[in-house]
């Protein structure tokens, strides 16, 4: 088993955050939470990561941080691993209270208790986590495979008499040995290269990617395309645009995981129409706060192309459940457009020419062929919802138009 400097860690992260993609360090040892202040020192060097998350297995209302300080408060390492809890105040959430975490967004992600995690905990979790941020796996060796060798699942054990074997935490660790963003740290923070050639391959990749993702900036030559954070945004943005230019009806699917930036593509492609003066565009999904994402990027994107708040663009406002949420954005400069939310099941009062329809899969047939009455229209799907009876929503919205 090789073993590589603090130097290679360092690199590698770098390469993560200008893909803008997340990275995953799993500390390999006894009492691996000792080293978390020292691995978000070396990470935060490269880029801020001030928001932090740290989920535990829910035992009692004490986190195993604050037992584990108060046994050796006379211990400078652990005295720094108290001043940076109270420097940078993580939130902590047991796998019991999995909900709480659903929404929010970290700039690094701590999931202790490594035989506890579950599949649901894992997809709830990592999703949080912001392009360039990264995944802090502890995995104390000893106790984790004891432990996951004597698991049983807490919510069948009632019914079961028979002992069960758990087959995720085992499958979870062979998978991270061959996954390529996934770097094992010992109790030194040393990276130890236990998979053959996964780090000099990761590398390679990430390379390659930032290449190609600054190469296609420039041969656009455009602000909103420099704001894409990823190549696949780039590419994803490069067809909306396309589409848009096409005189025939047509329609375009965007598929992809929660996290993964549609509602940046979508909010960027609609500034796209905005500047080709497309004069209606409405934006349809089954709660006018599922699309507040959408016009935060509408509005990024006029701000980018230097277009003046209330001067070049006004925006709406309206009240639900006492939040304020934007419904409504209309730009006045040059020529007069209008961009607005209108509800899946309502048929629209003019017909758009361009209409834009966050999480398509979730609305039934029979309301999508009131709305798909416009020169175009794009879907934003989340494949994680998508059933599989929905498999082959892009050809049945083709059809529909």
């Amino acid at each position: 088993m090789t073993k590589f400097s603090a130097e290679h860690l360092i690199n590698v992260f770098k390469n993560q955050v200008k893909a803008n993609h997340r990275a995953m360090f799993v500390i390999v040892g006894e009492d691996p939470k000792q080293q978390i202040h020292i691995l978000h020192g070396k990470l935060n060097q490269i880029s801020n990561l001030s928001n932090v998350i740290w989920c535990y297995k829910n035992k009692n209302s004490e986190t195993p941080l604050d037992k584990e300080t108060k046994k050796l408060k006379n211990c400078e390492n652990d005295k720094e691993l108290e001043k940076w809890v109270k420097t940078y105040s993580p939130e902590y959430i047991s796998y019991k209270e999995n909900g709480k975490i659903l929404g929010k967004t970290c700039d690094i992600l701590i999931l202790q208790d490594f035989e506890a995690l579950t599949p649901n905990m894992m997809a709830c979790s990592i999703e949080t986590v912001r392009g360039g941020g990264a995944i802090v796996l502890l995995l104390d060796l000893e106790k984790s495979i004891k432990e996951i060798d004597t698991w049983k699942s807490e919510l069948i054990t009632q019914s079961v008499n028979e002992k069960l074997i758990s087959r995720f935490n085992k499958r979870l660790f062979k998978s991270l040995v061959h996954l390529p963003c996934a770097m094992f740290l010992d109790s030194n923070l040393r990276v130890i290269d236990i998979t053959s050639d996964n780090i000099e391959n990761n590398k390679v990749l990430m390379e390659k990617e930032i290449q190609t993702t600054s190469d296609k900036c420039i041969n656009y030559n455009s602000t909103l395309f420099r704001m894409c954070k990823t190549k696949d945004q780039i590419s994803v943005l490069t067809s909306l645009v396309s589409h848009l230019d096409i005189d025939e009806p047509s329609v375009s699917s965007v598929i992809a995981e929660r996290g993964r930036g549609k509602s940046a593509a979508l909010g960027l492609a609609i500034v796209c129409a905005i500047e080709k003066n497309f004069p209606l565009i409405l934006i349809s999904s089954l709660f006018l706060d599922n699309v507040q994402a959408i016009f935060e990027f509408i509005i990024a994107g006029l701000d980018a192309l230097e277009y003046k708040k209330m001067k070049d663009y006004k925006i709406r406002y309206t009240f639900e459940s006492k939040k304020r949420l934007i419904n409504k954005i209309e730009v006045v400069k040059d020529y007069r457009r209008t961009v607005e939310f209108v509800q899946s099941f309502e048929e629209p009062k003019a017909y758009p020419n361009l209409l834009v329809i966050d999480e398509a899969a979730s609305i039934p047939l029979l309301y999508l062929k009131k709305l798909l009455r416009c020169k175009a229209s794009i879907h934003g799907i989340n494949s994680q919802w998508l059933r599989r009876d929905w498999q082959d929503f892009p050809n049945k919205a083709n059809r529909i138009h």
